[in-house]
């Protein structure tokens, strides 16, 4: 069995339902894949700022 997630208490995950501990190891799961899109978003939307601030159409 996996660990209980942070904030909740081993005796509180032994008594969850497998269900609901399933569901909740899913969304942790999605939340980091989330996470780590986020992240790429926005190193890309920073390097096309920087991309649109030095474009010759655009500088004086």
């Amino acid at each position: 069995m996996a660990a209980p997630p942070a904030g909740i208490s081993e005796a509180d995950w032994l008594v969850t339902p497998a269900a609901v501990r399933a569901l909740i190891l899913a969304e942790q799961e999605e939340i980091e894949q989330l996470r780590t899109q986020l992240t790429a978003l926005a190193t890309e939307l920073a390097s096309l700022r920087e991309r649109i601030g030095r474009s010759s159409r655009n500088s004086s």
